[in-house]
């Protein structure tokens, strides 16, 4: 696993990125932090108290983006959807 920060041109929020790779195929994992009403940071996704998240398919990737336990997240690579939302749950246990 390699660790690394990216800074959203958007808004200049912080994210961390984590990559995972077999040796062939890599899997993106972003943190995006808590989410904090009227600070400026967008999510992307609508600011709800619930967890949400959304799912892209532009073969051969997959994307899902959303808010999850009141933090930004964001995971993409090319692998099915259920091994991408399954990293996701992992992650906020």
């Amino acid at each position: 696993m390699e660790r690394g920060r990216l800074v959203d041109p958007t808004d200049q929020s912080t994210w961390v990125k984590a990559t995972y790779s077999d040796g062939l195929e890599c899997i993106f994992f972003l943190h995006g932090g808590p989410i904090v009403s009227d600070n400026g940071i967008r999510s992307g996704v609508p600011e709800i108290k619930a967890d949400l998240v959304e799912v892209a398919v532009a073969a051969p990737w997959v994307v899902a983006r959303g808010n999850l336990r009141g933090e930004r997240v964001l995971v993409l690579g090319k692998v099915p959807e259920q091994e991408l939302l399954g990293m996701l749950r992992s992650a906020m246990e």
